[in-house]
């Protein structure tokens, strides 16, 4: 089997069983998050440059969502904005999600899982459209 051919096959497989594979990867997590946190630290150190080279290029990239995000820390250090609940579940743990970066501290407050499924509805509308 070629390169091309085994990276179309992982790429229907993935696609057929997606929802398995997640699962799968998220329970690995969660039984192995003392192991990953480590190798995550080792890996920052050993390629640190290539780490803030990778920063550096989003943060250049998007000059409007760097300013929202360092708009929201700064009210939450200054005290003019306090964290909230998620809005789905009630997590107390939870991340700012803009609507529209113009608007840095027009935020809901969703925890990662709700954050993420919304960013996932959102591409999959955008791939749509």
């Amino acid at each position: 089997m070629t390169k091309e051919e085994r990276a179309a096959y992982n790429k229907a497989y993935y696609q057929a069983n997606r929802e398995k594979l997640i699962a799968l990867r998220a329970t690995y997590y969660q039984a192995n998050k003392e192991k990953i946190a480590v190798k995550k630290a080792a890996y920052y150190q050993a390629n640190r440059e290539k780490v803030v080279a990778g920063i550096t290029k989003y943060r250049k990239a998007n000059p409007e969502k760097r300013k929202a995000h360092a708009a929201i820390a700064n009210a939450i250090r200054s005290g003019k904005l306090v964290s909230l609940p998620c809005s789905e579940c009630g997590e107390t743990k939870t991340e700012a999600h803009h609507y529209a970066y113009d608007m840095p501290l027009d935020v809901i407050w969703l925890c990662r899982k709700h954050h993420n499924q919304l960013h996932k509805e959102h591409r999959s509308y955008e791939q749509v459209s």
